[in-house]
């Protein structure tokens, strides 16, 4: 018998606000009540469906499953956001947050529990000896939600058990595809050429680029992206003063146009007014993160992204959808009760925020484009977008720090990819920053993972043996190759050993580093 059996009502519930806690109690029905606030639980073949009312503002719900949790489990959850550190196979830490699911290992068996995307709410996991706990943040930002006489779909609660004939990796990946059943993908394999925002960038500088790629690339029938990166769009930018005809010309080159965009970040004076409160310098510099739930915010992110297409990008990434917002809530933030500040519209919970403001993106796409996601949460971009990005990204970075963030992301959540959506680990850095056989490996390996694959240089030129090594990589990238593997993911937190296709390979991330390389 499987150890989780929760698709069933929980055995307790606990209401939280800024007036204290209370408890919800049992009703007829599969339902919970107590203080104004109803807990409908609804069993189907697959799930247990959740459904909440309230007249009082929330911040939190509790839903506690009592059972006796065998003990030797290794368990693995989530990241909320693009991952920096070290994802792994633990012990039984009940007080480490699992975002939106778990996995947990017995020797033979790999069981899944989790909530399925388009979830209502910010869902996390904790498991100790004695049950399962599940929070529900419902907070809308950091205050209160107010839902009104609306009724809120919190989450539909699923549980995958495992086989005793599987892989652990091959349950992960089956219990992905039972999480979401709306997933996008890019019609072909996504792979190129990132190139960075600085203050020196021009047109021309990115048009080179271009060419170098279009060089580098020789596969006709999928050719690559050249992504353009922005801190934020402005018109003092010298190369964003044609977009379109820089697009043009990547295009000609023999490429096809990407673009970074940050929608809700802006210095523009008629922008104040749709300001967050909270709002302070972010990445753009001086100016305002704008709140979503307004209709204007929305509809100048509209007519943005709309804009990108019709000037002929054909990627669009876009970044500064969650952190300037929220800022940095690590595995959703520990459950308080004090409340904060929230969005205009007080009737939402951030979850709904969020995933309104993927759909509205989505939507101004026309679907003519690849659509990547990034500093967001997948599990709540996850049926909006073609991509998106696990980790920060490994340029710029020392190796030891780097190492924590792609190589980690690709072990334990390339899983997603396929299943939720294109799952890119990072950028492959082929600067003088890394030492080559280091560099040259993660290339090689995130050229063969079957997941989107994108290098980014230094201001240097490629020397020919970086030239060769690119080539390489690009055409294994631009076809569809099966998911690596790792072969060692329960044993480390870089895994090193890889299934890529019928081959085994070992990679080591550690020797080059203590090399002299001057």
């Amino acid at each position: 018998m499987p150890p989780f059996e929760i698709l069933r009502p929980p055995d307790s519930a606990l209401a939280l606000s800024e007036q204290g806690a209370w408890a919800l109690h049992p009703l007829a029905g599969g339902r919970l009540a107590g203080g104004g606030v109803e807990l409908d639980c609804t069993l189907s073949e697959t799930s247990l469906g959740l459904r909440l009312r309230s007249t009082e503002p929330l911040l939190f719900l509790r839903l506690r499953w009592n059972d006796r949790i065998p003990e030797g489990l290794r368990y693995l959850g989530d990241s909320c956001l693009p991952s920096r550190g070290p994802l792994e196979w633990r012990c039984l830490v009940p007080e480490r947050p699992l975002p939106w699911y778990l996995l947990a290992y017995d020797g033979q068996h790999t069981h899944g529990v989790g909530v399925r995307t388009g979830a209502g709410a910010l869902c996390r996991w904790y498991v100790d000896p004695f049950g399962v706990t599940l929070w529900v943040d419902v907070r809308n930002g950091a205050a209160a939600v107010r839902l009104g006489d609306r009724e809120l779909h919190l989450a539909d609660v699923t549980v995958r058990a495992g086989r005793v004939w599987e892989e652990p990796f091959q349950a992960a990946r089956r219990f992905a595809t039972v999480l979401d059943d709306v997933r996008l993908m890019p019609e072909q394999p996504v792979y190129g050429l990132r190139v960075l925002a600085e203050p020196s960038l021009t047109a021309e500088r990115i048009l080179e680029e271009a060419r170098l790629l279009a060089d580098l690339a020789e596969n006709t029938v999928n050719r690559p992206f050249l992504l353009v990166d922005a801190i934020c769009q402005s018109e003092a930018a010298p190369w964003m003063a044609d977009p379109a005809a820089l697009a043009e010309g990547i295009a000609a080159a023999g490429c096809r146009p990407g673009l970074s965009l940050w929608p809700l970040l802006s210095r523009a004076e008629e922008h104040a007014a749709l300001a967050m409160p909270h709002e302070g310098n972010g990445p753009c510099g001086t100016g305002w993160v704008l709140d979503p739930t307004l209709p204007a915010t929305e509809e100048h992110l509209c007519q943005l992204v709309a804009r990108a297409v019709g000037q002929g990008w054909r990627l669009i990434r876009y970044e500064g959808t969650t952190v300037p917002l929220l800022g940095d809530p690590g595995p959703f933030s520990v459950p308080s009760p004090h409340a904060g500040r929230g969005f205009a519209d007080g009737s939402l919970t951030t979850a709904e925020v969020l995933r309104r403001l993927h759909a509205a993106i989505r939507e101004a796409t026309e679907d003519r484009v690849v659509l990547a996601s990034a500093d967001a949460m997948g599990h709540l971009a996850a049926g909006h977008v073609h991509m998106h990005c696990l980790s920060d990204g490994l340029y710029g970075e020392p190796w030891p720090v780097a190492q924590l963030v792609g190589v980690n992301a690709l072990g334990f959540r390339g899983f997603h990819h396929g299943a939720l959506y294109a799952a890119g680990a990072g950028a492959a850095d082929l600067s003088e920053r890394l030492p080559w056989p280091i560099a040259e490996q993660w290339l090689r390996l995130l050229a063969s993972s079957g997941t989107p694959c994108f290098v980014v240089r230094g201001q240097a030129p490629l020397d020919s043996l970086r030239q060769r090594a690119v080539r390489s990589a690009f055409a294994k990238a631009s076809r569809q190759l099966p998911l690596a593997e790792p072969l060692d993911w329960q044993a480390t937190t870089s895994p090193g050993r890889w299934k890529l296709g019928n081959e085994t390979v070992s990679f080591d991330w550690y020797s080059a580093q203590y090399e002299d390389h001057s």
